[in-house]
């Protein structure tokens, strides 16, 4: 290189990717004696790499003090940011290397310098854990309650990752333990939602308020009921931590650990006064969690402390119908055995046996049957468990709720029966069914359209042949004046005896069908067995 520059070559020669130059290299790998010759040859001591690092930061960063001191003696700047806003007592806090540090303060640097994330020195020390770092930052007057782009303080972020010394410290030097980042978080709910006991012990004997809330309404002692941290949530409630706070949501700190499935924290909210039967923004209340994510000991231990079975949320659901909708079936066995109320309706004019018929669930239907409920029961449409079982064409549920009586010529409020449902969806075999348990096969609704017309409306031509075979009136008119035979004629169909006979023409082409590959069968056997 001496010779390079000798013979003319120029010092500020850059590597054209990175934009290094010898003197960036030189300080990054730590050649003292290569500095020493650049700078005294007047290399720019201030030239900045690719991602705007100069030497100087370079060096720091890399923990190389000697060179340092040269770059500092050639007059390099010290406060420097590169692209990411870090200056070089930024990156020697970092590598904690505190004689470079001292140094550069010395010298100069702005012990409160931001990176672009809004990070100081004193905040970078402090996440890595370097004590001897963070005292020798604020012995310069470093500023203690410097917020980072999130919000995060020294004190914040000594709080999060567990560092019990840094933050006794950064108090005892007039950190303040109750700001609130971005997100309204303040350390001691920061320290509560890691599991920091001793963090959290620390902040409330220095002053911390556990009730202070964040953004979205919570405060400590629920997120320590979110985060299951037992220990410390029995701390915060015996420090004066209020068990019944809600957040935005209106959810309690007890709604959280019930719905979290969390009986041990249960256990000690209850035991420390929570109420039971506060309503969310919702109307739910922690019964209502506990069933929808079918919690059954949690469920029961509610139960046996002063919870209500029967209250509404805003839909007017309870905990039985939220249970028996999505299948809970030991979470109804509970309810049930525990005084809830089969028949109430929620908003829709629904029960817990239309739920159950409407979502599937065959055992639990047949259960709530069993004790009471009611399969007649119409909901603010009109319609029946059995009207719902029969236009999801549940079959079994169908059976089930027949077998218990269910009434199969009701109309709901548009004037339809459980076999126009059927009709209209073409579900032959359930048509069948309630004309074999018999079904009022000409009952019209509103509009005057009968089974026999909404199965032609939807070309289920095999549904209407059941019908016509079972008697169903072929002259009758809806309220349009429309007879039957004009649905048919929509289908190419121009009288019943056409209905009838496509019908019968499908089958015998699907019995030729058979026929043939049934004698084809037989004549390959009897080509086998003869050879």
């Amino acid at each position: 290189m001496k010779v390079l520059i000798d013979n003319g070559c120029d010092i500020e020669c850059i590597e054209k990717k990175s934009k290094q130059t010898w003197l960036s290299v030189a300080c990054y790998h730590g050649y003292d004696k290569i500095v020493a010759y650049l700078v005294e040859h007047r290399a720019n001591v201030n030239t900045k790499n690719h991602v705007r690092n100069t030497p100087l930061k370079l060096a720091a960063t890399n923990c190389h003090f000697n060179i340092v001191k040269m770059l500092v003696e050639h007059k390099a700047d010290i406060n420097i940011r590169n692209d990411e806003g870090s200056a070089s007592i930024s990156g020697a806090c970092y590598h904690d290397n505190g004689e470079i540090v001292t140094y550069l303060i010395k010298h100069g640097a702005n012990v409160d310098t931001q990176d672009n994330n809004g990070n100081t020195p004193l905040i970078l020390a402090a996440s890595k854990g370097y004590f001897n770092m963070v005292k020798m930052l604020i012995e310069n007057e470093a500023d203690v309650d410097i917020k980072n782009e999130e919000g995060f303080t020294c004190v914040s972020v000594a709080s999060y990752h567990g560092y019990c010394k840094i933050l006794t410290y950064l108090i005892e030097h007039g950190g303040i333990v109750n700001t609130q980042n971005k997100r309204g978080n303040t350390a001691l709910m920061i320290a509560a939602s890691k599991g920091r006991f001793k963090i959290v012990q620390i902040l409330i004997k220095n002053g911390a308020e556990i009730d202070i809330r964040n953004k979205t309404g919570s405060t400590s002692v629920k997120l320590a009921s979110y985060k299951h941290k037992g220990k410390i949530l029995t701390y915060l409630i015996e420090h004066g931590g209020s068990v019944n706070t809600q957040n935005k949501r209106g959810n309690t700190p007890l709604m959280i650990a019930a719905s979290e499935g969390r009986l041990d924290i249960v256990q000690i909210l209850i035991e420390y006064g929570a109420d039971i039967n506060i309503r969310n923004k919702e109307g739910f209340t922690c019964l209502s969690f506990a069933s929808y994510h079918g919690y059954c000991k949690i469920l029961t231990y509610l139960i046996e402390h002063g919870g209500s079975v029967n209250t509404q949320n805003k839909r007017g659901n309870t905990a039985l119908m939220i249970a028996a909708s999505i299948g809970r079936f030991e979470i109804v066995q509970i309810l049930i055995k525990n005084g809830a109320e089969i028949d109430i309706r929620n908003e829709t004019g629904s029960t817990s046996v239309k739920l159950a018929s409407y979502k599937y669930k065959g055992k639990i239907l047949t259960y709530l049957i069993e004790h009471g409920g009611s399969v007649n029961t119409q909901n603010k449409r009109g319609n029946t468990p059995l009207m719902i079982a029969t236009s999801e064409g549940r079959v079994y549920i169908v059976q089930k709720l027949i077998e218990h009586g269910a009434d199969i010529n009701i109309r709901n409020k548009e004037g339809s029966t459980c076999l126009s449902f059927a009709s209209e969806k073409g579900l032959d075999n359930t048509v069948m069914c309630f004309l074999d348990k018999g079904a009022c096969i000409n009952s019209a609704n509103n509009n005057g359209d009968l089974p026999l017309m909404l199965a032609l409306q939807d070309s289920h031509i095999s549904t209407a042949k059941l019908l016509i075979t079972f008697g169903a009136n072929v002259n009758m008119k809806n309220k349009e004046g429309l007879p039957p035979l004009h649905f048919a004629r929509q289908n190419k169909l121009y009288n019943i005896e056409d209905i009838r006979g496509k019908t019968l023409q499908k089958e015998f082409h699907r019995n030729a069908r058979n026929l043939i590959f049934i004698t084809l069968v037989i004549f390959i056997a009897w080509l086998y067995f003869t050879t």
